[in-house]
């Protein structure tokens, strides 16, 4: 039987806010027509304490943003919502640190590469 969702009964699905970035294994990343990214922890319906844990990274996640505070080498919250565990962020044009990192090693000078 379909949901509203039309999803079979028992299928696990996810609603997409707009393009995605990234799905890993704790997080997807979205981008939203606004030009923010969101950072939802994955849900496992078959493992609860896996999802508890993505949560709980996803709240751990969101303190070190507000510790760390406005930086210029960090992306900024733009909201933080609590209920679903979600982080809305600026989006940073060049992707994962690590991969710009290892397409632009040979002109990113040492002392900022560290």
């Amino acid at each position: 039987m379909l949901s509203d969702s039309g999803a079979e009964a028992g299928e696990v699905t996810h609603s997409t806010k707009r393009d995605s970035l990234s799905w890993g294994g704790s997080a997807i990343l979205e981008l939203l027509p606004a030009g923010h990214v969101v950072k939802t922890p994955t849900s496992n319906p078959w493992d609860p304490f896996e999802e508890k844990i993505n949560r709980f990274n996803m709240r751990l996640e969101a303190r070190i943003y507000d510790k760390i505070g406005q930086n210029p080498r960090v992306p900024q919250i733009i909201r933080w919502h609590a209920e679903s565990d979600t982080l809305t962020m600026e989006f940073l044009e060049n992707g994962k640190l690590r991969e710009y990192v290892r397409e632009n090693h040979a002109s990113i000078i040492s002392e900022l590469r560290l």
